[in-house]
């Protein structure tokens, strides 16, 4: 059995270049593989790639999803390990056997750092201001830089911009094993595995390589560049769909609670809900200071508070955050849904007794408001989700829009993308 596939969706962008990528592969120490080419909307292969002994070249012949594109290169595969090249970038002469032998035992998933330069040579940085770090490492004669991958975690891959980076490779078995691609995905077919393989796996499934094994072209024609609102769309899509599990999956992976506050009606499954009334985990008045150094939940004990339709029915919001963010572990995070004022819903209901809209957030999530409150409020937060919404047709109806609030416990944890709190 072939140990490496390595696939390539192949369109017309791509034709000029994946000579290049040829070369990189012939270059490869580790030679136990195949290379599957899917020509797709108008891509062909020059001549020399159609003479490489390892090529294994088929057409698809509808214009499709890179998801259908993908999914299907992936069933064509022989190998135990699955390893994407873009037509238009290369791998670097060790990539095939370290991706070999760091995918052993429990790992199932592997990713490098990688080099993206541009027309010129240079390398594309991304910013501090979004949590960005840098290093060097020598190709082709000179120590060029490159953006250092984040570690998984639910923080990282809550959006496809810090998200496991190329190279990217996984074991056959498990990919089958969590469904392979969504075929239905024009764009973030990426994003979309990897949520499911963290779900499935779990960080100690994923194997991070921290020297760079892959050089990304940057250019006009790059997928990212040509389509990055579908993609920044699609990014959130995955995150609406799949944000529950992966938090689930690090509390349990790292015995961390997760709480349903005020949740004795329809808590999700395996979650521990806190109510003042029964049926309940834990009987508790919310409004008050939460007893210190409870049996079951101690501070910074909490990964994950689920908190929907429950904190209008809180007197103090202040106590509330601060009580939130003192059980929550480093880069713990608090999901809120709360009727917005700037509807009906605030306000109908007899039991709410706070009021909160999207700028409420902004005293606990930025020290140019939080001031305002302190030195009563004492957290930090960072936004991972502020959004205004109608959850279904009927709120639409009856004018009752819901502020969507996700937010992380900043404490010794470095911000991943937007913080406004120094770092």
């Amino acid at each position: 059995m072939t140990k490496i596939s390595v696939i390539t969706p192949l369109h017309d962008k791509g034709n000029q270049y994946i000579e290049e990528a040829m070369r990189s592969l012939q270059a490869q120490t580790f030679q136990d593989f195949e290379w599957i080419i899917l020509q797709n909307n108008g891509g062909k292969i020059p001549d020399a790639v159609g003479q490489y002994d390892k090529a294994k070249v088929s057409d698809y012949a509808v214009k499709a999803n890179i998801g259908a594109l993908k999914g299907h290169a992936c069933s064509l595969a022989q190998g135990e390990i699955i390893v994407e090249l873009d037509a238009d970038d290369q791998l670097t002469p060790e990539a095939l056997h370290i991706i070999w032998h760091s995918l052993q035992n429990e790992k199932v998933f592997f990713f490098s750092e990688s080099w993206e330069l541009t027309p010129d040579g240079n390398p594309q940085l991304y910013g501090s201001y979004y949590g960005w770090k840098h290093d060097s490492a020598w190709l082709k004669g000179k120590d060029i830089e490159y953006n250092k991958s984040f570690d998984v975690d639910p923080c990282s891959i809550r959006q496809i911009f810090w998200a496991p980076n190329h190279v990217r490779a996984w074991t056959k078995k498990a990919y089958d094993a969590i469904g392979g691609h969504d075929r239905n995905l024009e764009v973030g077919d990426d994003h979309d595995l990897i949520m499911r393989f963290y779900i499935a796996y779990g960080e100690k499934g994923f194997y991070h390589f921290n020297q760079p094994l892959y050089i990304y072209r940057v250019h006009p024609g790059n997928t990212y560049q040509e389509k990055a609102q579908k993609i920044a769309d699609q990014s959130w899509d995955n995150y609406y769909r799949h944000m529950h599990d992966i938090l689930m999956r690090w509390c349990k992976d790292y015995e961390l609670d997760a709480l349903d506050l005020g949740g004795r009606f329809d808590a999700p499954k395996d979650m521990k809900v806190v109510d003042k009334n029964q049926p309940c985990d834990l009987q508790l008045d919310l409004d008050t200071i939460w007893p210190f150094g409870w049996d079951q939940i101690k501070t910074e004990s909490v990964g994950y508070i689920r908190a929907y339709d429950f904190i209008e029915h809180i007197k103090n919001p202040i106590q509330l955050m601060n009580e939130t963010y003192r059980v929550l572990a480093p880069g713990g995070w608090v999901r809120i849904a709360v009727p917005s004022t700037d509807g009906r819903g605030a306000f109908q209901d007899p039991t709410h007794v706070s009021f909160w809209n999207l700028n409420s957030f902004w005293y606990y999530t930025n020290p140019n408001y939080a001031k305002y409150i302190q030195p009563d409020f004492v957290g930090k937060f960072q936004i991972a989700r502020l959004q205004q919404i109608f959850p279904s047709e009927w709120h639409k109806e009856n004018n009752i829009p819901y502020v969507m609030a996700d937010l992380i416990a900043l404490k010794d944890n470095w911000p991943i993308g937007e913080s406004l709190w120094p770092r």
